[in-house]
């Protein structure tokens, strides 16, 4: 007899399971846990700034105002020294968190997932991804300049801008990393454990990524990111091609403006729209590709 009792994403087919609650919120514990660690690792730099800031006054008559400006000013000066120690702290929990949760006995494999054609699609559309966000992105400069400013001043002051080694392992190498494995792989299993079906899932732990972020501007193309991130996780069944492309689109985020400084700006316009081209046909070619999903959501998973 036919099971009529399932529902279809795309050419998957999965049967209906019960929700589990309980397992449902889990999805959200990782978000918290994250945000916490963050807290803890920020508080023995704000200790280090009061000091500093003190003692540079011996009088100690700076006001209230002085001594929080003073404050903000030496922890803005140690932002990238508390995200690099956030994100090794980070990656030690949830990495084991992730390991026990969802990984079978003795069954790690990274890269079971890549192959040329695997690589060259996710390739195709984290650029896309990256012209889609540079859209939103300039929209949001035409018709809400003010906010973008802010944003701007935001990105400045937070130690990313810098071209220096340490941005680059946590922009390109750990962040990544750690923010796949903290979304796409404890936020999402649970969610998937949970009885959620795909999309869902994905919308919810894209949801969270933005959240994560806790600002306007960057929190809406983190939610779109998470979105497409979370498909190819779907499609996959893989965190590492998860983490591939979070790793490219934060390339493509360093470099894109220095390499594009000198060009024209119709130029500009006519790279991003190839490149929005290729996302589109980067997308089509993972929606197409038939490689089965091999875990089920509420089954044991491979790091893949």
């Amino acid at each position: 007899m036919e099971d009529n009792n399932c529902i279809e994403l795309g050419d998957k087919t999965q049967e209906k399971k019960k929700f589990r609650i309980l397992t449902f919120l889990l999805a959200f514990v990782p978000l918290v846990m994250a945000l916490i660690i963050q807290m803890l690792t920020t508080v023995p730099f704000a200790f280090k700034a009061v000091f500093s800031v003190m003692g540079s006054s011996p009088n100690n008559d700076l006001s209230g105002d002085e001594l929080m400006e003073g404050v903000r000013e030496k922890l803005l000066g140690y932002n990238i020294y508390i995200m690099i120690i956030y994100a090794v702290i980070a990656f030690v929990v949830f990495f084991l968190w992730y390991r026990s949760a969802f990984i079978k006995k003795g069954k790690i494999s990274f890269f079971k997932s890549f192959s040329v054609k695997s690589v060259i699609m996710v390739l195709m559309m984290a650029l896309g991804t990256y012209a889609f966000i540079a859209l939103i992105l300039a929209s949001i400069s035409c018709f809400f300049p003010d906010i973008m400013e802010n944003y701007n001043e935001l990105i400045e002051t937070s130690g990313l801008t810098d071209n220096s080694v340490l941005t680059f392992i946590y922009a390109i190498v750990i962040g990544p990393i750690v923010e796949e494995l903290v979304f796409r792989g404890l936020s999402y299993g649970y969610l998937r454990k949970s009885g959620l079906s795909a999309i869902p899932a994905i919308i919810i732990q894209a949801l969270l990524f933005g959240l994560f972020h806790m600002n306007l501007v960057q929190g809406l193309y983190a939610t779109v990111l998470g979105i497409a991130i979370g498909y190819v996780r779907y499609k996959f069944d893989s965190v590492s091609l998860g983490v591939l492309f979070h790793m490219l689109f934060n390339i493509f985020g360093l470099f894109s403006g220095g390499l594009l400084q000198n060009v024209d700006e119709m130029y500009q316009v006519i790279i991003f729209i190839v490149c929005g081209f290729i996302g589109v046909a980067g997308i089509c070619l993972i929606i197409c590709d038939r490689a089965p999903v091999k875990a089920k959501a509420d089954k044991t998973e491979e790091v893949s």
